[in-house]
């Protein structure tokens, strides 16, 4: 609604300039323990200190006594009017005529009149001696000196009696802003077009700007989004006198009960007031107007609070909404003196934290991230970031829930490197869901006998997560708990466990689940890295969950400090969102305070919480998006204005394993974003938004945005079984893919590109299609939803095809990726060798001969080849067309050891590269013989020369052993 009150407001502003008020002198205090004798202006001598007895004394171990028994003195002298004077004495009453201290003013320091005393006796205590308090209130102005004088007791002690301390109030000459008189009265008017006029509102608010027909032409109103009982507080530099509040409610719903209003004199306690209201009839839409008011409101109330009301079932949190807030104030700046204040940095955190040398060479990081008062630090450089969130990270669920492939891990975090983001955020523990029955595999479920039982395997993908993001120099944060089912949540492991959910946050038993799971996460060593969590330098932060917006302060509280007594190495960061706790912002074990937005407004709500916690607690916007990229843009810009922690948006997905990304539907037609963004999803704006993303995560840290980067790697090309549905890994940073096909991989001349500037990034459904997976771990998923990436539309039947892909982008492109043969019912040959001659053979050795006995040794071989003297020997053949196969049987005598043959591949006769072959004994036979068979399919390495080595026993041991008995070649027919 828009302002009314603009000109009102400014008159009543001058007309206070012009207003005259009293001026009062700030009084402030100046005290003396009397631990010695410096803060004395002037003194008769003859005194000392006297720390002994201090029981006698109040435990007080600093007093002044004489020295000997006569009249001494002390004087102070203080720069403004002195006001009161204040002593402590102490007498021993064993001696019971002891006079009374004299205490005198002075304007000059040489002209004294004695003052007026009061005297408040404390009783006798320990060692017969007895406190007295003094004390002189001075109404004449210029007194500047104050003297006391002991009292003399002929044939007293001189070490009675004693002072223990001295007080004095005085002016010292500055303006008291707190002794202020009421001025002119102001008008505070907030239309609720931004959030920029309360002092602070809760999280669960937003804006209302439609029908505004139903709403008498109201144009901006406030309602709640969540079913919490929101509200909005309101700060001015005066006394409020009256105010009125328009609000609307909606009477298709009578179950709903009046606004609520409260005043506070300091910002923190807080009493109802009694209102008035108008009620004004339903009109269009069923709303109807109501406006609430108070006047002649008692002077000293500087704040007011305004609460929104519940329905009985809260089914339409859309209403009431509060359109207009006139709020009426005198001017009086010492009104906010008895404010208790917000404070500056909480105090926690610590000094840089060196990486542990046994740690560095498994880490690119140097440091731990630390906390020092309301700034995060990298050792001694300041922390800041803007970044995506990847859920992803240790658990698969887009298109299907499995254990994540380590490819994906490891592409997601390359990705966030790439884009100089530094760190990222992670999704929670998932927890078994009776409602996705099909999920068992999870990281927490609880077993028969009632124990929490956790996931190796899921935790292993934590490990690899971890041990990447060490590599790749990118640190995570990660929430333990979902406030959502979404991945099971603490609602899930409240109802294995007999809890309702709204008791889980006092349960001692779930207490003691969340200690035992952060136990285990923070005490479990990494399995790859050897590293414990607790002390691993990627760890950015533990979060105490993901959006626990009905979590208790106490809970924080103790679950923070319990995160701490296990891990000093770390920051924790509040799970809780819409509503940020301000016990969290103040609680020393917590470092870090963020809070989540959807649904629009994000500038203004940054500045809602920003402003609340700045200068105590480094705060950042841990998720928000899925809106307009001008939106996210300009709260961006506010974030990184404002000098705030930083900002991540939801949500990047990484490169799947079956080729393409991962894909997942978010809000209203956005799906995950994914790198270095396709035109293919400008539906949601896709390049623009990663591209954002990129440079305000260089923006922040102060540096230029680079150019992006070659890709850096050759794809992985998968196993080709259909020329219809061909499939690769992708690589970081590329943005097209070339595919090139030959029926001759050895004629480098040979190969055509088949496919150009292929995208492997779209989410569009008509990109998308459904298949069986078998994922990396062996398990199936049936019904997929995969992306297309190339079909080969110009193929031959009956014709075997090779294939191989590269990367690309602006800046350059990776190498070639494997070749993958596509067997297309091509009918292929096979060389078969009995090994009765060598004419088979293209070239061999010298030293090799034939063997024809013993065939009951050899299962009934009865023509081999063996060495003929103990050297290494070799034979060699030609196939004139490339390999795709072959079979060696060949023959051990177990009386001996000896090596494995050695297979080794050339396309040219001249340089080999060596071949794995899978291996397969059989049993030992007559003799002690073991036939042993070499053998593989699918070769693809351009190869027609195939070269096998006899292994050379260095033991000295029989040259007749191992034979070999049969030779297999499978080969095209296409020669070279």
């Amino acid at each position: 609604m828009a302002s009314s009150g603009r000109c009102v407001a400014l008159s009543a502003l001058l007309a206070g300039l012009l207003h005259t008020s009293p001026i009062h002198a700030k009084t402030v205090n100046f005290s003396d323990s009397l631990d010695n004798l410096t803060k004395l202006s002037q003194s008769s001598g003859n005194l000392s200190i006297d720390s002994s007895n201090a029981g006698y004394f109040g435990n007080d171990t600093g007093r002044i006594k004489r020295n000997t028994n006569s009249a001494v003195y002390v004087v102070y002298a203080l720069s403004g009017d002195i006001s009161q004077v204040a002593i402590t004495a102490h007498f021993w009453r064993t001696e019971a005529n002891t006079g009374d201290f004299i205490l005198q003013g002075s304007s000059d320091g040489v002209s004294y009149n004695n003052l007026t005393v009061s005297k408040a006796l404390q009783g006798v205590g320990a060692g017969n001696w007895e406190q007295v308090d003094l004390s002189a209130s001075i109404a004449q102005s210029g007194i500047k000196y104050v003297k006391v004088v002991f009292p003399v007791l002929a044939g007293g002690n001189a070490w009675n009696p004693q002072i223990s301390n001295v007080s004095i109030d005085y002016d010292d000459g500055t303006v008291d802003p707190c002794a202020s008189a009421p001025g002119a009265t102001l008008t505070l008017t907030d239309g609720m077009e931004t959030y920029n006029k309360m002092y602070h509102g809760s999280g669960g608010l937003l804006r209302d700007v439609t029908n505004t027909g139903n709403f008498g032409g109201d144009d901006a109103r406030l309602w709640r989004f969540l079913k919490n009982q929101e509200y909005m507080i309101y700060k001015v530099d005066g006394d409020i006198s009256e105010f009125t509040l328009t609000s609307h409610f909606w009477r298709s719903d009578n179950t709903v009960l009046d606004i609520e209003f409260y005043l506070s004199k300091d910002g923190v306690n807080y009493q109802p007031l009694n209102v008035n209201n108008t009620k004004y009839g339903v009109g269009s839409g069923s709303w109807e107007k109501v406006d609430y008011s108070l006047a002649n409101i008692t002077p000293g109330y500087d704040f007011i609070k305004v609460v929104y009301p519940l329905t009985s079932d809260d089914a339409s949190s859309w209403h009431p909404q509060i359109g207009n807030l006139v709020l009426k104030y005198v001017s009086n700046p010492g009104n906010s003196c008895d404010n208790i204040a917000k404070g500056g940095p909480v105090s926690g955190g610590s000094a840089p934290k060196a990486v542990p040398a046994q740690y560095s060479a498994k880490t690119s990081f140097d440091y731990y991230i630390t906390r020092d008062g309301n700034n995060i630090y990298d050792g001694a450089d300041l922390f800041k970031f803007v970044s995506f969130n990847v859920p992803e990270l240790h658990v698969q669920e887009s298109p299907y829930w499995g254990v994540i492939d380590p490819f994906e891990q490891e592409d997601a975090i390359k990705t966030i490197a790439a884009m100089g983001a530094k760190v990222t955020r992670t999704y929670v523990l998932s927890i078994f869901n009776d409602q996705r029955p099909e999920r068992t595999k999870v990281h927490i479920n609880i077993d028969g006998n009632g124990e929490l039982v956790f996931d190796e395997d899921l935790f292993v993908s934590m490990d690899r997560m971890l041990n990447y993001a060490n590599q790749h120099g990118v640190r995570i944060i990660l929430p333990f708990i979902d406030n959502w089912s979404h991945w099971g949540g603490y609602q899930d492991l409240a109802k294995m466990r007999g809890i309702s959910a709204a008791d889980w946050w006092n349960s001692a038993q779930a207490k003691q689940d969340y200690k035992t799971i952060v136990s285990y996460v923070l005490n479990r060593v990494n399995t790859i890295s050897g590293i414990p969590y607790k002390d691993d330098p990627a760890i950015f932060a533990w979060e105490t969950g993901n959006e626990l917006r009905d979590t208790t302060d106490a809970w924080t509280t103790e679950m923070a400090a319990y995160i701490k007594s296990i891990d000093s190495n770390h920051l924790v960061l509040d799970g809780k969102d819409v509503n940020i706790s301000e016990a969290a912002i103040v609680d020393p074990n917590v470092d870090l305070i963020s809070n989540h937005y959807y649904g629009g407004e994000f500038t203004e709500r940054f500045y809602r919480d920003f402003n609340w916690v700045a200068g105590r607690k480094p705060f950042f916007i841990g998720e928000f998006g899925l809106e307009s990229t001008d939106q996210v843009r300009d709260t961006l810009d506010k974030v990184i204005a404002e000098n705030a922690l930083g900002a991540m948006v939801w949500s990047l997905r990484q490169h799947d394993a079956y080729g393409g990304f991962l894909d997942h539907d978010e809000w209203k037609g956005i799906r995950a974003y994914h790198w270095p963004g396709f035109s293919e999803n400008n539906a949601y704006d896709e390049i623009n938004m990663v591209n954002l993303v990129w440079q305000k995560s260089y923006e922040i840290q102060g540096l230029a945005q680079p150019a992006i980067s070659a890709p850096a790697y050759a794809p992985t090309l998968l196993p080709v079984t259909n020329v219809g549905d061909i499939r690769w890994q992708g690589v970081v940073n590329a943005s097209h893919y070339d595919i090139e096909r030959t029926r001759t991989p050895e004629n480098s001349a040979s190969w055509q590109v088949v496919g150009s500037n292929i995208v492997d990034g779209s989410t569009a459904a008509a990109d998308m299609m459904v298949q069986n997976v078998v994922d990396w771990t062996g398990v199936s998923h049936n019904n997929v939803t995969v992306p297309k990436l190339f079909s080969d539309n110009s193929t031959s039947a009956n014709t075997n095809y090779y294939y191989r892909v590269k990367a690309k982008n602006s800046s350059g492109a990776s190498g070639y990726s494997n070749v993958e043969m596509y067997d297309g019912g091509e009918v292929l040959t096979t060389l078969t060798d009995p090994l009765a001659n060598f004419n088979l053979i293209n070239n061999h050795s010298a030293n090799l001969a034939l063997d024809a006995s013993n065939p009951h040794y050899f299962d009934n071989d009865v023509s081999r080849i063996k060495r003929s003297s103990n050297t290494s020997e070799y034979l060699v053949y030609d196939t004139q067309a490339s390999i795709t196969g072959f079979t060696l049987t060949s023959h051990f005598w177990r009386t001996e050891n000896a090596g494995d043959f050695t297979i080794a591949l050339s396309s040219d006769g001249i340089n080999y590269s060596t071949y794995n072959a899978t291996v397969n004994n059989a049993s030992v036979n007559a003799g002690n013989w073991e036939t042993v068979t070499y053998s593989a399919s699918g070769i693809a390495q351009n190869a027609r020369y195939l070269k096998i080595t006899f292994p050379l026993n260095t033991s000295g041991g029989s040259f007749w052993h191992p034979q070999l008995g049969k030779v297999e070649i499978t080969h095209s027919n296409s020669v070279q």
